[in-house]
């Protein structure tokens, strides 16, 4: 996916309601690639992808449970949320949001939406 591509996918997800910013940030490394909205939050998405890893090392004991599906961290206020780009990829989407008015059933079928793009698969 371009660059400009991901970065008005980006821009469409911050614009839903209770979404303040979000970002797409490599695993393997912590880089943040694109973010949008959340100004100044660039310390928070490096430091999201460790909730992520933390899962990575501990997975083992919850394997009964499935594959991992979404990290969500309830704040006093506001969430974030982590989300993959696509199984087995080393790519997530982190999302800062307002507590309540996030259409979460619309904005995860979005974010598949970008892993299927990022994947090559539309």
């Amino acid at each position: 996916m371009l660059a400009h591509a991901l970065a008005q996918e980006l821009n469409t997800l911050c614009a839903a309601p209770g979404v303040k910013g979000c970002a797409v940030i490599d695993t393997d490394n912590g880089m943040v690639l694109h973010a949008a909205g959340a100004r100044g939050a660039e310390a928070q998405w490096e430091a999201a992808v460790e909730y992520w890893r933390l899962h990575g090392r501990i997975r083992n004991h919850f394997e009964e449970l499935g594959e991992l599906g979404a990290v969500v961290m309830h704040h006093r206020l506001g969430k974030l949320v982590l989300l993959p780009l696509g199984t087995g990829s080393a790519l997530v989407l982190a999302c800062i949001a307002d507590e309540r008015g996030v259409d979460w059933q619309h904005w995860q079928h979005a974010v598949r939406q970008i892993a299927q793009r990022l994947a090559g698969k539309l």
